[in-house]
This record gives C-alpha cells, sequence and structure tokens, in this order.
C-alpha cells in the first residue's frame, strides 16, 4: 500500500488536466493546488 506518490512536471496545468481526467474515471475528485503550486489529490 502506499502513502503518497510524488511525480514532478514542466508543465502543471497540462499536468493537472491529464490527472483530472485520469483520476476522475477512477472516482478521484479534482485536484487541488496547494500554496506551494503544488496539485494534490485525496
Amino acid at each position: 500500500m502506499f502513502s503518497h506518490i510524488m511525480l514532478g512536471a514542466d508543465d502543471i496545468a497540462a499536468s493537472k488536466a491529464f490527472y483530472d481526467a485520469a483520476l476522475g474515471a477512477l472516482g478521484v475528485p479534482e485536484g487541488v493546488v496547494d500554496e506551494w503550486g503544488r496539485v494534490v489529490y485525496a
């Protein structure tokens, strides 16, 4: 079991769009951008 996974990206907006779609298909809510500019999925 994973407690968390971190992936890096140069284009945060494109990455968020991709993961929102991919994870959304699995029922995961849209990611939230935190105060450091990271996208967090819970």
